[in-house]
């Protein structure tokens, strides 16, 4: 696949919000990701401009799934400055998950 930088972002302890099929996406908070310079200089200018990027997950099975990662914005309560960011994998997250028999409290690494 041409990768140059193998990086562990986060290890993760799944919640139910992570395997919800209405929500299908697997959420990465900003502060439990280890590797915060794991993205190229144009990458992070698309994530800020709220624009997805097209990522290739490895599956356990060695089966390559396209994900797309945004970047969130939360606001912590009505006019707060406070806002807490998060790194999403969604589009076939769902997929993702059933094909690999995860469940709530599972640890995964990505």
């Amino acid at each position: 696949m041409s990768g140059s930088k193998i990086t562990l972002l986060i290890e993760k302890t799944l919640y139910s919000s992570d395997l919800n099929p209405q929500q299908n996406r697997l959420s990465m908070p900003s502060q439990q990701v280890k590797d915060k310079d794991f993205l190229l200089f144009t990458e992070l200018e698309s994530l800020e401009e709220k624009k997805g990027i097209k990522v290739k997950l490895i599956q356990p099975s060695l089966k390559i799934t396209e994900l797309t990662l945004i970047k969130w914005f939360m606001h912590k309560g009505p006019e707060s400055e406070k806002v807490s960011i998060s790194y999403i994998l969604r589009s076939n997250w769902v997929q993702v998950a059933k094909a690999n028999n995860l469940e709530k409290d599972d640890v995964v690494q990505v």
